[in-house]
């Protein structure tokens, strides 16, 4: 009576559906891949009986030769390979023809496979600790594995440009049909780990300008800094960096494995962002005689230099993230704070978040949180902004019953760069402006530590009054908020970074607190007269050509780059901070990518009005 072949054609466990071969239980194509596959799978135990002897523990904490790790590292990582390929592939032969009924004799020595397989990996994070040890003695770079610590996450990061989660994988491999028996135990190994490499070099390539931009060259080297700043964080991608000379070389290696890529993939999506600001850093700071290490034939400095960022330096480090408050969280003073608001606000690559989200805070068509931003200055507003005049029935601890009516008056607080002469004409031009305005109350500190500038001996603040009714409630005299509003000079800013983001530095900037008393004003027409005032600091009819006037210093020094194709309506007036990823990867790479990318890269509004040309 015939039957039908009982091999299995996929990893979804799908019967064939052809007669077997009389007197066997597989059809003839079966029964010639069933012999291949034991061929195969032979061939793999010859080469692990012949495998050559492994160290032990003790030889590698005695070992101070970096060249012995690594030889004793690859021959411990060809065994686990084998053994891996072993293990896989009995589970692979029984699973695919004999329905994973595997005998008692079988089933032992297959749980003596994973028991050896354990051992090596215990063998294998031994060598790699001792291994990383003595390549740090060697660099004087012990430092380095201080910096191993992750800080935790922000909370609150939306998605960089180069995301970690995958795109749309070219194919999905885990259904496929094997037609040659000799690979079934490799090839879903060799594809899984080829598809993690390639994944990672397409991640690579997202960070990347368009190859048409200046700073092309400069990005490439900024990617390369932060790879090795990321593989130096563990010591498996460490040790196995040490067998290339240069980023590029390691990254299309064809023999790193999948476990590698995991843990470098693994890396990429949870570290530090510290590690942005560094790489930035290790690149654009002169080549000094400061502690560093090399990896990869890079520079990795252990101390931050002096070297002021220019404009560009931040779409480095908003290509790797477009957290606000983890850029902020880099910045070591003020004016690093505006450049890098200005960056996002001129070319829409990165969220600009408001510290005023909740409010419609627009003048002119534009909005004024904006252009105070691009003016240079970092707004903040430290009480919640709600109504001018509350009142409210309010019960008291012994059980009666009090009216409050509160009277609040707009304050908006800020800081300004002291190195930026426009930012001291406006203060000078804010404090006469309060000499004509009974309404307006300014306090000023220039610097840390220096007595602070009054606009008239009493600042006008928040003020309450109460009452056993609403009727007495109008009577009575208005009380001056027991606030102590000059230690909002010395605080810092109610807009800190979002939990996980790092501790704001206490900036030794000028501050500034503002307040109009005024029945008619409120935020947006406090922030409207700070507008105005900036806008005869320059010299502008409008806010548009404010905007210009600014921007145009920063294009005339190359630090912003006007995009060529601007016929399109749509199209940014700024260059593009990362490229659309697959032809980012045909020009790092010289191939096609093989992922398809389904999302469509988000420009985030900006400062224009319109696009206008600035050349």
């Amino acid at each position: 009576m015939s039957h039908f072949c009982t091999a299995t054609i996929d990893t979804q466990a799908t019967a064939c559906s052809l007669p077997a071969v009389e007197g066997m239980s597989w059809c003839t194509r079966h029964n010639e891949e069933r012999i291949k596959l034991y061929g195969s799978y032979k061939s793999w135990h010859a080469a692990l009986d012949v495998a050559q002897p492994l160290c032990n523990m003790d030889d590698i904490a005695k070992c101070t030769s970096i060249k012995a790790i690594r030889q004793w590292n690859e021959t411990v990582r060809a065994r686990y390979g084998l053994v891996d390929r072993c293990i896989k592939a009995r589970e692979r032969f029984t699973e695919r023809f004999f329905g994973n009924d595997m005998d008692f004799g079988h089933r032992t020595f297959w749980l003596t496979l994973v028991a050896q397989r354990e051992e090596l990996e215990r063998l294998l994070v031994r060598l790699e600790g001792r291994g990383y040890d003595v390549f740090l003695e060697s660099q004087n770079a012990e430092w380095l594995r201080d910096r191993q610590l992750e800080e935790p996450a922000c909370v609150d990061c939306p998605e960089p440009p180069a995301a970690c989660e995958p795109p749309c994988k070219p194919q999905d491999t885990s259904a496929q049909s094997v037609e040659l028996a000799s690979t079934i135990p490799t090839s879903q190994l060799d594809l899984d780990g080829e598809l993690e490499w390639d994944y990672i070099r397409w991640t690579i390539a997202c960070y990347m300008l368009p190859a048409s931009s200046r700073f092309y060259e400069e990005r490439k080297r900024v990617v390369e800094a932060y790879l090795c700043r990321v593989i130096c964080t563990d010591p498996l991608l460490t040790l196995d960096a040490l067998r290339f000379s240069d980023v590029r070389s390691y990254l299309l290696a064809p023999n790193h494995g999948l476990q590698t890529a995991q843990r470098l993939r693994q890396r990429l999506r949870h570290a530090p962002h510290p590690l942005y600001r560094a790489a930035v850093e290790d690149v654009l700071r002169p080549a000094d005689e400061g502690e560093y290490g090399i990896i990869l034939g890079t520079r990795l400095y252990k101390v931050c230099s002096a070297v002021k960022f220019p404009l560009h330096a931040w779409g480095h480090i908003f290509a790797f993230t477009i957290c606000s408050d983890c850029v902020r969280s880099l910045c070591r003073d003020v004016d690093e704070v505006i450049d890098s608001l200005r960056y996002v606000l001129f070319t829409g690559n990165a969220p600009f978040e408001s510290p005023a989200s909740n409010l419609d805070l627009s003048y002119d068509g534009m909005c004024a949180m904006e252009v105070l931003s691009v003016c240079g200055l970092v707004l903040s507003f430290p009480f919640p902004v709600t109504k001018r005049v509350t009142v409210a029935k309010r019960l008291q601890p012994d059980k009666t019953a009090v009216w409050a009516e509160e009277k609040r008056v707009p304050l908006v607080c800020a800081e300004l760069s002291r190195a930026d002469p426009n930012a001291h004409t406006f203060l000078s031009a804010l404090l006469r402006t309060s000499l004509t305005d009974p309404d307006l109350s300014i306090m000023v500190r220039k610097a840390r530590g220096e007595p602070i500038v009054r606009s008239s001996a009493h600042f006008v603040g928040d003020s309450m009054r109460t009452a056993a009714s609403l009727t007495e409630l109008r009577k009575q005299p208005w009380e001056p908020s027991k606030i102590c509003y000059e230690r909002l000079l010395d605080e810092p800013p109610a807009h800190t970074p979002c939990p996980g983001a790092g501790p704001r530095i206490n900036f030794d900037d000028m501050r500034l607190a503002v307040v109009d008393s005024a029945t008619r004003c409120d935020e947006s027409t406090l922030l409207s007269d700070l507008i105005d005032i900036f806008t005869r600091v320059y010299g502008a009819r409008d806010l548009l050509e404010l905007c210009h006037m600014i921007a145009h210093v920063y294009v005339v020094r190359g630090e912003l780059e006007i995009a060529q194709l601007k016929q399109d309506p749509g199209y940014p007036v700024f260059l593009l901070n990362c490229e659309e990823s697959n032809v980012a990867y045909k020009a790092l790479w010289g191939t096609v990518s093989p992922w398809r990318d389904l999302r469509n890269r988000k420009l985030y509004s900006t400062v224009w009005m319109s696009a206008k040309d600035l050349s």
